[in-house]
């Protein structure tokens, strides 16, 4: 059980909003969540399934929606694995044709 009492969170990812963002504001709450597991003692490996558990439920609706597509069939993924895939799926490549 976490010894946090002062009620941190980070916030559900917001999914919605200009695709053009989307991997940033992705980038950005997956660090908030880093925070977030350090604040409220997930960071420890015993707490590794509840860690993926709270991720899960924070990753929001519709984020929720694309994992299901994403993980394995087993669900078996662990958080790493997850925020990998997640990331992979919402952090846009960018082509070197455009970037000349």
């Amino acid at each position: 059980m976490s010894n946090d009492r002062s009620g941190a969170t980070c916030g559900s990812f917001n999914y919605g909003g200009e695709p053009a963002t989307l991997g940033s504001r992705w980038e950005t709450w997956l660090e908030r969540f880093d925070i977030f597991r350090t604040a409220t003692d997930l960071s420890q490996t015993t707490n590794a399934e509840k860690a993926k558990a709270t991720f899960l439920l924070l990753i929001g609706e519709e984020a929720f929606e694309v994992w299901k597509t994403l993980r394995k069939p087993d669900d078996t993924d662990t958080l790493k694995e997850a925020q990998e895939k997640l990331t992979k799926h919402f952090v846009e490549k960018k082509s070197v044709f455009t970037e000349k």
